[in-house]
């Protein structure tokens, strides 16, 4: 089918997404005011929502599980790395934002880069399909274009979907979902001149309403390390307001920090298992370190430091590190704060 770029009418879409091969699929559902990802069946992909705000959840927890098994060792396990790498299946999500893939470009980099990359989280991502769809309705907490990006994808994608007029603008990105396209070939046709001029408009709508519901808010992009240092520290002080629960670094795509601990396992003899995680730096034992009569505690014992740190690995140690922002504007973490904390407060004392 080449490269052209296709339209797909939108009665077609649920035959589309069953074309779509993987063991697992999963793709955006409508649920009352909330979008959120769902397994569906065969039989029930057409109840995919694409024509929708944001998903609350990212695409993070299906590459990087908040709990896994990562080896086994003593008794009749033979040690060693745990043989569940080769067991991991295919997959297809349906769904994700241009912040997601942002997201995941900045996973890749953690856990694929170097001589020891983490061999779980690079085969999920060999054998994962991710269809994005173009934004139409920005969240309210977006704010993708203070640090660098769009509603919309533009490389680097697997399929992407562009509602539009009557059915959607289908762009595929790279050879994974070639296959799939074969099979519903007799579904597509090559989009208009009109048809893609909608999808550019439509763009451009979505630009414009980020711009507009984060005006006079400036870009990320290119400070200097001293204004950001000053910008952090005005906002830890001015809108601090952190209850320690964790669920910005939880619903975060980019945060990736986990835990590492072993359990006792079945089996004949002394067989043990090691698990990894999530964790969070919000947490106070995060950086707790071992030590008799607290002679090593952990170097950052108040919440407000804690706090400051997550801030400094995103919008400096990140940029310091992989010349990358380590938010993409996504807003979820705002969404879920206990404590009414929001991160565009940092591009207000930038601004300031």
């Amino acid at each position: 089918m080449g490269s052209d770029v296709h339209f797909l009418k939108e009665a077609d879409l649920p035959a589309f997404l069953q074309a779509l091969s993987g063991d697992s699929f999963f793709a955006t559902v409508q649920r009352q005011e909330q979008v959120s990802y769902e397994e569906l069946p065969l039989e029930e992909r057409g109840r995919a929502a694409l024509r929708c705000a944001p998903p609350v959840e990212s695409v993070k927890g299906f590459l990087f599980p908040v709990r896994e098994r990562v080896a086994v060792y003593g008794g009749d396990a033979g040690g060693g790395a745990d043989e569940g790498v080769g067991a991991i299946g295919s997959q297809v999500i349906v769904g994700a934002r241009a912040c997601d893939l942002a997201a995941l470009r900045i996973l890749d980099e953690v856990f694929l880069q170097g001589q020891d990359g983490d061999p779980f989280y690079g085969t999920r991502r060999k054998q994962t399909v991710v269809v994005t769809v173009d934004c139409v309705e920005p969240g309210a907490y977006c704010f993708c274009n203070l640090v660098g990006g769009q509603p919309f994808v533009q490389d680097a994608f697997d399929l992407n979907l562009s509602p539009v007029d009557g059915g959607y603008v289908v762009a595929q990105g790279s050879d994974k979902a070639a296959d799939s396209l074969k099979q519903v070939e007799r579904l597509l046709r090559k989009a208009t001149s009109e048809q893609l001029a909608q999808r550019d408009r439509q763009r451009e709508s979505a630009q414009k309403i980020l711009e507009h519901q984060n005006e006079g808010l400036p870009s990320a992009v290119g400070v200097s390390a001293a204004a950001m240092d000053k910008a952090i520290k005005k906002t830890v002080q001015d809108a601090y307001g952190c209850v320690e629960c964790g669920a910005c670094s939880y619903i975060c795509p980019t945060c990736h920090c986990f835990f590492l601990f072993d359990q006792r396992g079945g089996g004949a003899g002394e067989r043990f298992e090691r698990h990894k995680t999530w964790d969070s730096c919000i947490m106070a034992n995060f950086a707790k370190m071992a030590g008799v009569g607290g002679l090593k505690p952990t170097p950052r014992p108040e919440l407000r430091s804690r706090f400051e740190n997550r801030l400094r690995h995103k919008f400096e140690w990140m940029v310091e590190n992989l010349n990358v922002i380590g938010c993409v504007g996504c807003g979820r973490c705002e969404a879920a704060c206990m404590g009414g904390s929001d991160v565009r407060g940092l591009f207000k004392e930038l601004k300031a």
